[in-house]
This record gives C-alpha cells, sequence and structure tokens, in this order.
C-alpha cells in the first residue's frame, strides 16, 4: 500500500499478474516476460528483468536457451494431398471468413487468402531488421507459389511449446488438447497447467530432445530467437519439422503483447476467440489507463543489484510502459537504452523515488538491509515501499496486463 508504514510488501503474483495499477491508494504491480534462460548480457540487451534464486543465491532466468528457425522452402506444384485431413478441401471455399487485424503489435503481420494465410514476424527480438514468413495453408490445400521460412498445415493439431509465456494462450483460445510437447516443464507454475503439463512430453530443459520432437510428430514447434549465434535453429533446421518463431517479447508495450494471442490464433483458425478476448482486455485496460491519469503520481523504479551491475530498464522499454500507464512516474526519463549502473548511479537517479520493484523477495528492512547494507539509502526501501515477484508472475502476465 502506498502510504503504508515500514513494512514490506511482496507482491502476490498469483492474485495480481501484469500491469502496475498504481494510484495514491494502491500499487499493483508487474513485469516484463522473455522466453526462458538467455544468458544475462542477452537479456540485458533486451529487457532487464529476472528472477533471484534465494535458495543458492544466484540469478536465474526463466528462460531456456532454445531458439528456432524453420527453413523449409515452398514448392511451386504440389498435389493436394487429402490423408489426414479431417474434412475434403473445397477449392471454391474461403475458409478465413472471420480475420485478425494486429492493432498494438508492431512485430507481426498477416493477409489472408481464400486457403492459406501468409503470416511475417517482422520483430522476432529485439533489434534484429530479419522478417522471418510462414506460409498456414488449409490441410490438402495445393501449396501456394510463396517463398517462406516454415509452412504450416492449419488447423494445427500437434503443437510444441518452447516458452511458458505460449501457454496462457493455448488455454484462453480452448486448444489446450493439441499441446503435446514442451522444453522445460519445471518452469511452468499456474496450477491448470501444471496439471495439464502432466500429459504433455518433456522435450528438453537445457538441450533440445530432437528424437522425442521427431517421435511426437508435431505440427509446428514454437520458438523464440535472440539473434545470437548460438541460437540452436541450427539443430532443428534439418529436420521435416516447420517451427515458427513468437517474437512477443520484443513488443515494448503491454497491449502489444497481449495482442499475440492473434497470432497464436491464427495456427488453429481461432480468430473469433482471439479478437474477443483482445478486444474486451484492451477496454478494460484502457479504462485502468484513464482512471489513473488523475491525481498523486508515485515515482517508480525497478530492478536490483547484483555483482556489481543494476540493469535499469530505458524510458521506453515495457516496464516504463507499464508504469506509466498505472498513473505513475518511471525515474529513468533521459534514455530509451537499457543502461548497466554501478550502485551509486541508481542512487543517483533515483533520490526522488518513491517505490522500488525488485526482485528479490526481502520480507522486511532487515532482510534488505543483511542482502546489502547501501540499499537502506533507498527512500522507497526506508519506506517499506518495496514490491516483488516470484516465477508465477512471468508466466500469466502477457494475458492479464488489466489485472
Amino acid at each position: 500500500m502506498i502510504g503504508a508504514g515500514p513494512k514490506i510488501h511482496p507482491i502476490p503474483s498469483h492474485t495480481q499478474t501484469n500491469i502496475f495499477a498504481v494510484n495514491y491508494a494502491n500499487l499493483t504491480l508487474r513485469e516484463t516476460i522473455l522466453p526462458h534462460n538467455v544468458p544475462l548480457v542477452q537479456v540485458c540487451a533486451a529487457y532487464p528483468f529476472y528472477v533471484h534464486d534465494m535458495s543458492s543465491i544466484k540469478w536465474i532466468f526463466f528462460f531456456i536457451p532454445i531458439t528456432f528457425l524453420g527453413c523449409q522452402p515452398s514448392s511451386s506444384s504440389v498435389i493436394p494431398d487429402q490423408s489426414g485431413c479431417n474434412t475434403p478441401f473445397d477449392p471454391s471455399r474461403d475458409y478465413f471468413p472471420v480475420q485478425i487485424q494486429p492493432e498494438e503489435a508492431e512485430g507481426f503481420s498477416v493477409t489472408y487468402h481464400r486457403n492459406y494465410k501468409l503470416v511475417k514476424v517482422i520483430r522476432a527480438w529485439p533489434g534484429t531488421s530479419k522478417t522471418f514468413t510462414y506460409v498456414l495453408k488449409v490441410c490438402g490445400a495445393p501449396m501456394p507459389k510463396v517463398s517462406s521460412d516454415a509452412v504450416v498445415t492449419i488447423p494445427v493439431q500437434k503443437m510444441i511449446t518452447t516458452s511458458t509465456t505460449q501457454l496462457p494462450g493455448l488455454q484462453q483460445l480452448g486448444v489446450l488438447e493439441k499441446w503435446v510437447g514442451h522444453a522445460g516443464k519445471s518452469f511452468i507454475t499456474l496450477p491448470t497447467l501444471v496439471a495439464k503439463a502432466q500429459t504433455v512430453a518433456e522435450v528438453g530443459s537445457q538441450e533440445l530432445d530432437t528424437e522425442k520432437i521427431l517421435g511426437l510428430k508435431p505440427d509446428l514447434v514454437m520458438g523464440y530467437a535472440m539473434g545470437a549465434p548460438t541460437d540452436i535453429h541450427h539443430k532443428l533446421r534439418p529436420l521435416p519439422i516447420s517451427v515458427v518463431l513468437n517474437g512477443e517479447f520484443a513488443e515494448s508495450s503491454p497491449l502489444a503483447r497481449t495482442e499475440w494471442i492473434k497470432f497464436m490464433a491464427l495456427f488453429f483458425n481461432k480468430e473469433a476467440q482471439a479478437n474477443l478476448v483482445f478486444n474486451g482486455l484492451k477496454q478494460r485496460y484502457r479504462a485502468l489507463q484513464e482512471m489513473h491519469e488523475l491525481g498523486p503520481k508515485p515515482v517508480v523504479f525497478t530492478g536490483s543489484y547484483f555483482n556489481g551491475n543494476w540493469y535499469v530498464a530505458g524510458s521506453n522499454s515495457f516496464m516504463s510502459h507499464l508504469i506509466r500507464d498505472a498513473g505513475a512516474t518511471y525515474a529513468i526519463q533521459d534514455t530509451a537504452a537499457t543502461l548497466t549502473l554501478d550502485f551509486e548511479g541508481v542512487l543517483g537517479r533515483t533520490k526522488n523515488a518513491t517505490h522500488w520493484i525488485g526482485t528479490v523477495p526481502f520480507k522486511d528492512e532487515a532482510a534488505i538491509r543483511q542482502t546489502d547494507g547501501r540499499f537502506v539509502m533507498l527512500p522507497s526501501a526506508r519506506k517499506g515501499a518495496y514490491f516483488a515477484y516470484d516465477g508465477r508472475f512471468f508466466e500469466a502476465a502477457v494475458l492479464e496486463p488489466d489485472v
């Protein structure tokens, strides 16, 4: 609570997931979402938000270093294959009467044709200029004469995921039964997804199990990339598997990330459901945003200090958007780039901050002081205006920016 006494207030992430809802009486905080276990240097280059493992006192990331680029050349003359199709292909039919178009998201686009969709991922990771093109064709339809990075037969019947942030979208679209494999099941935290994951194959937490992937015979592996030489797309490229990159984490605004549920819907022909979910969420989000435009504006800063560095999100980051949309002021105003600061640098830039959002669930001021005695020099720490979160926060936040 803003204005409360010296008690520390960890955020219960199972009830509050993703947007700052900041006003004079209340503070509800959300954090960014990235794929899991990306090396620190890569994470900081994008968005510096991470979680602290108190048992081992080391930084862990809820991302697995698995990135994939599917590459399947399209054929100019392929005889339609009707085998395995639920219904015979009808060349006279327009298969996509309900369509989607992104309104907030900038990282993907889609054009519709009678029996296929041409999907482009324009920004698969922050800073890239490479566009990935995917053909999503109706089962049994002829192969369109389009060059692409991967061809996916839709609606997808069997899907493998590689980030927990992809899972709530499947749940909202009502297609969890299509989920057959996941890379890093131990990172799944939401109870309904944990239960479902018991029936889903583990395809590798640190390294992909290509034999298991092949054995599952997926229609689609949804991956992500960071643009690093160590991306593991080289390992999957020779396999007869369609791999698509999801770039939701590269979006800088909460609604833009949420709108990637439309991207997920494209593979299941669930456009109507995606439009319903997103439009309702956007309306609620905007209403909250307008409500918090008036009244006092707390000053908020983010991050934690570890091994001599404090990684601070810039003024155009996902976190700064959350803070401003919630009616607060973000402490870092002078740069859009991610900053790496020493403690003195942070102290100088945040001396007027009234609230601190960290990554360590301190129980009280004594715990803060024990970790690093200098923390109490921060006004927000002395006032007890410290907030933290745990891993569940990352998983659920994409589709709940209005909570």
